[in-house]
């Protein structure tokens, strides 16, 4: 074997022992939460967050296809409401359902995202000094086991913090612009 393919074998050799163990040492997490001060009260924040219709002006992901359709279950608001929406690639389909609403306390949501497995978050509201303390939390099912489920779900941790953090970040933004 000439000495560039032994080269090649052994760096991809070493990419591959690097990359397990790193997947092996990565977080074993399975959610993503984002906590900000909005500054209204918290019977306001709480209504923007537990009437899915009024997503449609704080929503982080409205920006990214504002053509996509909507649809949603009637009332819209507490237990039981839901919104489907169909849009482009970055967007996709699903179905977001609010599970359990606790007025101006806590939302329970379960989200349905394309062909993945059902995710679970909530909202929590407390107030604080200067506004509301709005926790914004999901938490995707991912009950495999085995190493090299382990090993993936380190990275799966990593982009899905990196992604829906800074889209929860820019939702919760967009929430206290919506406050006002």
């Amino acid at each position: 074997m000439g000495s560039v393919l032994k080269s090649f074998i052994s760096l991809f050799g070493l990419f591959i022992v690097g990359f397990v163990v790193i997947g092996l040492i990565l977080p074993n997490e399975k959610s993503v939460s984002v906590t900000k001060v909005i500054s209204s009260d918290q019977e306001k924040v709480f209504s923007m967050v537990n009437d899915l219709k009024k997503w449609e002006k704080w929503s982080p992901w409205i920006e990214y296809d504002p053509k996509m359709s909507l649809s949603y279950s009637e009332p819209s608001q507490g237990k039981d409401a839901w919104y489907s929406w169909k849009g482009n690639s970055r967007v996709g389909f699903g179905k977001y359902t609010i599970t359990n609403s606790t007025p101006n306390d806590k939302i329970e949501t379960l989200l349905n995202y394309e062909e993945q497995a059902p995710a679970k978050g909530y909202f929590l509201f407390h107030p604080v000094a200067n506004g509301t303390q709005v926790t914004w939390s999901i938490e995707v099912g991912d009950d495999k086991t085995g190493v090299i489920n382990k090993i993936f779900r380190g990275y799966k941790y990593l982009i899905m913090k990196f992604f829906l953090g800074a889209d929860f970040n820019k939702g919760l933004d967009n929430l206290e612009k919506a406050c006002r």
